[in-house]
């Protein structure tokens, strides 16, 4: 298995290089389709949510409808 792919499932549809944004109470995580252009990047922006194991402390982030993000990322790299 990769670096590409999913620690926990071994996907290999894992979002690389994203940027966390802080909004109102909350994180977000913003792909951009054409993140060369000045305006209109097309980007896609959805609230980043964890879960916290309360024995061990490990923490997981995740978003809600994750293909939305997949979609417009790969847009970029076509």
């Amino acid at each position: 298995m990769s670096e590409k792919n999913c620690t926990q499932c071994g996907s290999d549809k894992v979002l690389q290089d994203l940027v966390l944004q802080a909004g109102i109470g909350h994180l977000a995580v913003i792909v951009e389709g054409n993140p060369d252009a000045v305006i209109f990047k097309d980007a896609k922006m959805l609230r980043l949510q964890a879960t916290v194991c309360a024995e061990c402390g490990n923490v997981g982030l995740f978003v809600e409808n994750p293909n939305e993000l997949w979609e417009t990322y790969n847009k970029r790299n076509s």
